[in-house]
């Protein structure tokens, strides 16, 4: 069998996304390792894979460095370029047969291409175009030529959500894509939970806007807001998760809402009747595939294209973030609660997720690309000997 390592933009919500692969895999009898900065190493071993940690170093920027680059990806990518010998050496040490980079981190994608390292793009957003505007933007920083440009181009890059729930207008534009499951891992490791403080008798919303909340400066605003709209409803309740870098301490807190830190997002959504989110594509695919209608607040990044397909699909509506109010709240929550058209639309579209789930699509795809790469070695290797 085969020796795969993972490199994904470290943080949970890339990450996540990516542990019913990496399972599956394993469970076909390959290798599977991360390669992690160090503060993710616990989080990875959690969930019982194979890590390899590397320092901070690599990943980013000493503290005291000025940030020429606003954008903290961008920044992060220049980072890993400058350091691309220490990594490309430690890849090599642990032997792999295929490298897989999440398109966030194009950076490492380049590194491999030139030092002859076989890898391929697992995306777990929906922006598809990525790599190359951020190779683009950092043309300066890693001379990276044309050529070089129209090569990562052409590798293959796994996308982790059915076709269905693509735009139909959408055109692979010739590019290499696949889609592929939305690899939901149902056995991912979770926190416990206070059940006992929640009333099985009333509708329940769930409310979190992801692990990198903290970086939108009003999220603790929109919080305050949420919770007094659902307070205002007795006969609604919610829990609300602000993430691990925001405190859960919120002035007069009422007793239909509950606030942590972190909550165990699957079992959750097993119970809930609507989702408030920031369309963070994990947290929109679990909602799909448990059937909960959503309430979409984009953020950043790509989120607005998740709350454009939640739209567009009927799966629930789009909120603005920048202009919420108690009464706008209650007025979406409202329109999810009666119309059961978006209870219909979503549990149709729970259905294609799962049945792609179950065709194991990513896996058989992984394996014909090491399958062509072993095909090519052997010929490489007949060739050198005659």
């Amino acid at each position: 069998m085969s020796s795969l390592a993972i490199i994904m933009l470290p943080e949970e919500g890339h990450i996540v996304p990516t542990f019913k692969l990496a399972k599956s895999l394993i469970a076909r009898g390959h290798r599977v390792c991360y390669v992690v900065p160090q503060n993710l190493e616990q989080y990875i071993s959690a969930q019982e894979l194979e890590c390899l940690s590397v320092s901070e170093d690599i990943w980013q920027a000493p503290a005291h460095a000025r940030p020429t680059m606003p954008d903290p990806v961008e920044r992060m990518n220049a980072v890993i370029y400058s350091n691309r010998r220490q990594l490309v050496e430690l890849l090599k040490s642990v032997e792999i047969d295929l490298l897989i980079v999440d398109p966030y981190m194009p950076t490492v994608a380049l590194a491999a291409y030139e030092s002859g390292i076989n890898f391929t793009f697992l995306n777990v957003a929906f922006d598809t175009n990525r790599p190359f505007a951020l190779l683009d933007s950092l043309q300066e920083t890693t001379g990276a030529s044309s050529a070089s440009l129209t090569a990562l181009g052409k590798v293959p890059q796994l996308i982790t959500y059915p076709r269905e729930f693509e735009f139909p207008q959408v055109l692979n534009e010739g590019r290499a894509l696949y889609h592929v499951e939305a690899s939901v891992d149902l056995q991912r490791s979770e926190p416990a939970f206070p059940w006992e403080q929640i009333d099985s008798s009333k509708p329940l919303i769930y409310c979190t806007l992801g692990s990198q909340c903290h970086l939108f400066k009003e999220s603790r605003q929109f919080f305050q807001t949420i919770i007094e709209a659902i307070g205002a409803r007795p006969d609604w309740q919610m829990i609300l998760s602000v993430g691990r870098h925001l405190s859960a301490e919120f002035a007069a807190l009422p007793p239909n809402v509950l606030v942590v830190n972190w909550a165990p997002q699957l079992e959750i959504l097993k119970r809930a009747s609507i989702m408030i989110t920031h369309g963070g594509i994990g947290t929109l695919k679990d909602c799909i595939f448990f059937a909960v209608p959503m309430i979409v607040f984009p953020m950043m990044r790509d989120q607005p294209m998740s709350g454009a397909r939640v739209v567009y699909h009927g799966l629930g509506v789009r909120g603005d973030m920048r202009h919420v109010t108690v009464e706008s709240v209650q007025a979406l929550v409202e329109k999810i609660e009666r119309n059961p058209a978006y209870q219909q639309r979503v549990r149709e579209m729970s259905e294609k997720f799962r049945e792609v789930e179950e065709s194991g699509r990513g896996v058989k795809i992984i394996e014909k690309i090491l399958s062509v790469l072993e095909r090519k070695s052997a010929h490489r290797s007949s060739v050198a000997v005659t």
